[in-house]
């Protein structure tokens, strides 16, 4: 059985990190069983093998009105992955 590696990323759409994270997990996806953990759903735009398992955290992207609101929903989310 294969070990797994996971890649959280905040959303897999264009950027840097999301690039790397894409690049990366195309090239261990023969090694590793590879999973990619976005905390927001949107369509990835790199190009991903069909064989990496794609999770989200939350349904749609929350935009809180204030810092403390935001810490409180980001320290729930990131609890509900354990």
């Amino acid at each position: 059985m294969k070990q797994s590696i996971a890649f959280v990323v905040p959303c897999l759409n264009a950027g840097g990190a999301q690039r790397v994270v894409s690049s990366l997990a195309n090239l261990l996806v023969d090694e590793y069983q590879v999973h990619i953990i976005a905390l927001y759903p949107c369509e990835p735009f790199y190009r991903l093998d069909k064989r990496i398992k794609i999770a989200t955290c939350q349904d749609t992207y929350l935009l809180e009105p204030s810092l403390l609101q935001s810490i409180k929903n980001n320290y729930l989310l990131v609890s509900n992955l354990a």
